[in-house]
Formats: C-alpha cells, structure tokens, sequence
C-alpha cells in the first residue's frame, strides 16, 4: 500500500482502489493524481449504515471541495440483489 509514497505528488492519471484498507489508500491516493486524473473507488457506498472506515472515506469524498468533481455511478453487480456504487473523482 505505501509503495505509491515511491511516486511523487500528481504523478498518476488514474488510481483505482479496490479491495481492503481503502480508506488508508484512498488518503496516500488523493495527491497523487494529476490534474485531469481519475480515482476510481470501488462499493463507495459499503458502510453508510455502519459508520465504518467505508462511510470515514465517503463523507472524505463528499468534502474533497472545488478541486474535484464526483461522480457517483450506481449499478448491479453479480450475485447480488442490490445495486453497489463505484465513485469517479476526477481532479479538476
């Protein structure tokens, strides 16, 4: 997870973070995205009735400010019967 800090700050044009210890990454990802970079965070939405380390990282997402635009993208995933949302941030 810290081999990102190898990179230096606005490096990257997309970052996807998927898997475990999002939060931790979603936080070292921020300011490695360039401008007109892209992070692209996997089931945003796990946690919003939890208050777990899913929900601390999208109210981050909710607050990231006029920097970024979010785009939250609802859908249907496999073996499920609820939608899940994958959230695009595009550093502006």
């Amino acid at each position: 997870m810290e081999k990102i800090l190898d990179f230096p700050a606005g490096c990257f044009d997309l970052i996807s973070i998927d898997g475990s210890d999002r939060l931790a990454c979603f936080r070292l990802a921020l300011d490695r995205v360039g401008p007109g970079g892209m992070l692209v965070v996997d089931n945003s939405d796990n946690d919003r009735t939890t208050g777990g380390d899913l929900y601390v990282m999208d109210r981050m997402i909710d607050s990231l400010g006029p920097e970024w635009e979010v785009h939250r993208l609802p859908g249907w995933g496999p073996c499920n019967f609820f939608a899940w949302e994958t959230t695009v941030c595009v550093r502006r």
